[in-house]
């Protein structure tokens, strides 16, 4: 096939009847009609409109050049000699290639029940014979639109599942680090502790004077010691069960319901960061200064509104050069609450300072950051902020009710 030539100077035919013109809006058009003079004025029209259109006489041909080319939409006559129409529109929805080329069927058969028969057989639309250039050029831009909307969702989709994908790894990480480290510790205090009972038991059993006071000294020592091994312990444990609720609550936000749900901010907060807590530790020292004052009930999405605060604070603390200091502070303003999230390896920044405007690739961690863009615009929501010189900050603005329209 010659190369695409430019808009206003002629077509390059091809042995096959493919023509091809220069994309001007980085769309492909693929024209199926068996009728010459159709063609070119479907060709001359795509032209008016800076489209690229790529053209053949049949069916057949349709398939191959649509897997090859992988045009963004699909203009098919109906009636062709061959394989009509339909039977293109059906092999070209079963190819896993092609399926998702919307297709707009053209024909001088408007009865009701024909546009059906093109619906059935995969059709996004209908153009009647004899067309209307305006008409078409809508028609197709609106369904051009479309597919880009819905190939950005995709990609969108494919992000949050590969964020989620990574979120359970780090839960599963954590929950490993979070409840194995007690245990062990737990385990090997009870077995300190059963060689500590055998030996009180041994000392109990001496006679004797001399033995008397050497059992009393050794007696208090393995007291003291078996103290603080069972103090030890029920601390680990504690550790583990605060865990364990953590891990309840996170995960309750991904089961019982898919829906908006009115939950408690401060405890979804709290949540995320123990589930964070192994990796953010290592980093960063967590300072919570939540609003007291105030019930913050937020209508949201809980599972994708954490994995949001969760982006956020891992972007935070990655930011960071050395120790650190991870402040969480929650406030409400008008029908609005946020949630400033900065991540500090010096004196926090006088009051009133300026952050940067664009918080979407910070500490190297841009995916993240983007799906957190995504979630809480989702949410009518906004997120501020950026690096200030040491350490990235963000401030989270999201409405209390969804009722109450987008924050901008």
């Amino acid at each position: 096939m010659a190369p695409p030539s430019e808009p206003d100077e002629p077509q390059h035919t091809t042995s096959s009847g493919l023509q091809d013109v220069l994309v001007a809006r980085g769309h492909t058009i693929l024209v199926v009609d068996d009728t010459p003079i159709s063609l070119e004025l479907m060709r001359e029209l795509l032209r008016l409109g800076n489209y690229a259109a790529v053209s053949v006489p049949s069916g057949i041909e349709a398939i191959a050049c649509a897997q090859s080319r992988r045009p963004d939409l699909i203009l098919l006559d109906v009636v062709m000699p061959g394989m009509d129409g339909h039977e293109t529109c059906r092999c070209l929805k079963a190819d896993p290639s092609t399926r998702d080329i919307p297709v707009i069927f053209m024909s001088s058969l408007d009865e009701t029940r024909h546009k059906l028969a093109g619906f059935d057989a995969g059709a996004v639309d209908y153009i009647t014979k004899p067309f209307q250039a305006d008409e078409v050029l809508a028609r197709v831009g609106a369904h051009l639109a479309l597919r880009g909307r819905h190939q950005r969702l995709a990609e969108e989709n494919d992000a949050l599942l590969s964020e989620t994908a990574i979120t359970a790894r780090r839960l599963a990480a954590t929950v490993a680090h979070e409840v194995n480290n007690p245990i062990a510790f737990v385990c090997a205090n009870l077995g300190a502790l059963n060689s500590h009972v055998r030996e009180v038991s041994r000392l109990i059993s001496l006679e004797g004077p001399v033995d008397r006071s050497a059992r009393e000294v050794e007696l208090a020592f393995l007291k003291a010691d078996m103290a603080d091994m069972v103090r030890e312990s029920q601390e680990g444990l504690a550790r583990v069960a605060e865990t364990v609720r953590a891990l309840v609550h996170f995960a309750s936000c991904y089961g019982a319901s898919l829906g908006w749900q009115c939950v408690d901010l401060h405890r979804g907060l709290d949540s995320t960061l123990s589930m964070l807590s192994c990796e953010l530790e290592q980093r960063v020292s967590i300072r919570k200064d939540y609003d007291s004052d105030a019930v913050l009930e937020l209508e949201c999405l809980p599972a994708e509104l954490n994995l949001a605060f969760m982006n956020l604070f891992l972007g935070a603390a990655r930011g960071l050069r050395g120790d650190g200091e991870l402040r969480i502070a929650t406030g409400v303003q008008d029908d609005k609450i946020w949630v400033d999230i900065d991540g500090s390896a010096r004196p926090a920044p006088p009051a009133g300072s300026q952050r940067p405007a664009d918080a979407r690739s910070v500490g190297g961690c841009e995916s993240g950051l983007l799906v957190a863009h995504s979630i809480v615009d989702k949410h009518r929501g906004r997120i501020e902020g950026g690096r200030d010189k040491t350490a990235p900050c963000f401030r989270v603005w999201l409405p209390l009710r969804q009722s109450q329209g987008s924050i901008r």
